[in-house]
C-alpha cells in the first residue's frame, strides 16, 4: 500500500495517498474529534478521528508526513480545539479506560 500524506489549509484537509486523495473534508462540517492511539509497529501511535456533519469520518495519524501541520490548522480552524500536549495528557490519563478520548466537539 502506497504511503499516506495529510495536507490541510485553514479551510479544508485531506488524505494523499501516492499523491491522489482518499478522503478529504471542510473543517467547518467537523462536528466530533476523537483521540485515539493505536498499536503500529510496537508503538503506540496517536490518531485522530474526525465525524463530519454527513456522519463520514476521516482518520489521521502521526506517522503520516503533514502531521504537525494538520494539527495547527485544526487548532486554527475549530474554535476551543485543544493544543497536542492538553488532549495526549487527556488520552494517557483514559488509556486504562479504553483508550478513545473526544477532543473536540462543535456546539454550534
Amino acid at each position: 500500500m502506497l504511503p499516506e500524506m495529510l495536507v490541510a489549509t485553514s479551510f479544508d484537509f485531506s488524505v494523499l495517498r501516492g499523491m491522489r486523495p482518499v478522503a478529504a473534508g471542510n473543517w467547518e462540517d467537523v462536528v466530533r474529534v476523537h483521540a485515539f492511539r493505536k498499536d503500529e509497529d510496537s508503538r503506540n501511535a496517536l490518531h485522530l478521528r474526525l465525524t463530519m456533519r454527513d456522519g463520514k469520518q476521516f482518520i489521521a495519524h502521526e506517522d503520516a508526513p503533514g502531521w504537525e501541520d494538520f494539527l495547527a490548522a485544526a487548532e486554527d480552524a475549530l474554535a476551543g480545539f485543544p493544543a497536542l500536549a492538553e488532549w495526549v495528557a487527556q488520552l494517557d490519563v483514559n488509556a486504562t479506560h479504553g483508550g478513545d478520548v473526544v477532543i473536540y466537539t462543535n456546539t454550534l
